[in-house]
């Protein structure tokens, strides 16, 4: 194909001189347009695939990946319907005869109102998130966005509805797609009340309290999507013939996308950037801006290696801002839920708050936040302190606490088993070869392991010697300052004859028996 067709333009410029309408041939001019930002939306693909490869980077995150992602596609969108509606491309014979398809659902509905909608979204989200303080998920939250899709879809099918002389025609003398003026009227103001709503938005939101100027960034998105409307509906009333005159069809595509670009890439530019250069630098002094300005529970973070991993607490744990850290494999085991810094086993008291508080049931287990929680499926990059409510149900793992343990009399592995006698508040340990028994008072958070830590802690008592008595209080799984005050009351059921007050014999040598290395 020959571009452009010398036949063809002289055909249309013969029939535009009928009319009295001068026509400028479409020339090498708009196919170096099309050429040029199909190279620039290239480049946009392989950016937004880096975004998407790389959605987990907790500053790439935070830009929202998926709303980018659907930025750009309504810019490529956009930018068909450009091709055809400013005519830069020959419509005969092709699909591009559709004006109602590609004018109307291509550029104006998917296009215009696409990206429209998607600046109104995110500023709508900081205003949300960081003003309102509420959660950025739920039906409340989406149903403006809801409701202007609606409008759209509305739209779309009562332009088509319509006759094409009274929305969009082909007109095949001119090889070109007029739309009716009503039509226009009704399409720009539909845009632009979308704009005064992000105008409103962004004006809400001028102050509001961000680690990484999302205020600037939305208020410089509200300043491109204002001049490209407002050049766009000076064109459309002002030179409605400006498709067939070869500079205004030019300037209007170019000015139209690459403010486009230009707005994707205010916002995913710096992120993109420095994960591409300097990745874990870049991270390091994000996390710690976060920190630093107070705003961890606003953003998603996930842990990496020695970062921080900032965990959101439940309305019920509001008062209390906890970091936490990622510990190695090997003491995951003693937290009660994946992710949390592990202190002393026994230890009464975690943070500000009593351990029995925090871990009396599994309801109340703090959770993980962040790409990787299971539930999650923000596409907007904010969190909120209230968003637990709107999460889907966290999975929970059991940590499964050993049952059966080794016999310190007869070194036999997993033959000491525990009953546990809550009702009466008492936990009996029995070895099933050489019969030892033991028994230890029991409380609401008591285990089996807690029963068989008393019994070490006695066998290490009686191989230091006698102590006083006040230290022969009642074996407790928990800090010292937990431990109700009291008299122990422990009994040995032992068939054997030969075995002290604890269940063991009197005298242990060296070779017998390694309790204090135990």
């Amino acid at each position: 194909m020959v571009f452009p067709n010398v036949i063809l333009e002289q055909q249309r410029m013969e029939a535009a001189a009928s009319y009295n309408i001068p026509l400028d041939p479409r020339t090498r001019g708009d196919l170096a347009v099309i050429i040029l930002l199909s190279v620039v939306y290239g480049i946009d693909l392989f950016a937004i695939v880096f975004m998407l490869w790389n959605r987990k980077y907790p500053p790439i995150k935070a830009k929202g990946p998926l709303l980018m992602a659907c930025l750009f596609v309504c810019s490529v969108f956009w930018f068909i319907g450009d091709v055809q509606i400013n005519g830069h491309a020959p419509l005969a014979n092709s699909v591009f005869t559709s004006c109602r398809g590609f004018g109307i659902w291509v550029r104006v509905l998917l296009g215009i109102c696409g990206v429209c909608a998607i600046v109104a979204l995110r500023s709508y989200t900081l205003y949300y998130v960081f003003k309102l303080r509420l959660p950025s998920h739920g039906l409340r939250f989406y149903a403006p966005l809801i409701a202007y899709i609606l409008c759209i879809i509305a739209f779309g099918i009562v332009a088509s509805a319509l006759h094409a002389s009274a929305s969009a025609e082909y007109l095949p003398d001119l090889d070109i797609c007029r739309l009716a003026q009503p039509f226009k009227i009704s399409v720009y103001a539909f845009v632009w009340a979308t704009s005064v709503f992000v105008g409103l938005v962004n004006w809400h939101i001028r102050r509001i309290k961000s680690s990484f100027n999302e205020a600037r960034e939305m208020f410089i998105a509200c300043a491109i999507v204002l001049i490209v409307l407002t050049f766009n509906t000076c064109m459309q009333f002002v030179h409605p013939n400006y498709p067939m005159q070869l500079r205004f069809r030019i300037a209007s595509t170019l000015l139209d996308h690459i403010c486009c670009n230009a707005l994707l890439w205010v916002i995913i530019g710096k992120p993109v950037f420095w994960c591409v250069f300097r990745r874990k630098t870049y991270l390091d002094k994000w996390t710690a801006t976060l920190r630093t300005d107070g705003l961890q529970r606003m953003y998603e973070v996930e842990s990496s290696g020695q970062t921080v991993e900032l965990l959101e607490p439940r309305s019920g744990y509001k008062a209390h801002d906890f970091y936490y850290y990622n510990e190695p494999e090997d003491k995951k085991h003693l937290s009660g839920y994946a992710g949390a810094k592990v202190g002393k086993k026994h230890s009464g008291v975690y943070g500000d708050m009593p351990v029995d508080q925090m871990w009396q049931s599994e309801d109340n287990r703090l959770p993980t936040v962040g790409p990787n929680s299971p539930g999650h499926t923000s596409i907007l990059g904010f969190e909120t302190e209230n968003s637990s409510s709107a999460r889907k149900p966290q999975s929970k793992k059991k940590v499964k606490l050993d049952t059966t343990f080794l016999c310190l009399r007869c070194n036999h592995e997993n033959t000491v088993t525990v009953e546990m006698d809550k009702a009466n508040k008492i936990g009996s340990l029995r070895c099933k070869v050489c019969n030892v028994g033991f028994q230890s008072a029991l409380n609401h958070l008591s285990d089996p392991i807690d029963v068989y830590s008393d019994w070490v802690d006695a066998c290490n008592r009686v191989n230091r010697g006698p102590e006083s008595d006040e230290e022969q209080d009642v074996g407790y799984a928990r800090s010292d300052d937990e431990r109700p005050r009291g008299r122990k009351e422990s009994r040995v059921r032992d068939a054997s004859p030969v075995h002290d007050e604890y269940g063991v014999p009197a005298q242990l040598s060296e070779d017998e028996s390694d309790i204090d290395n135990f």
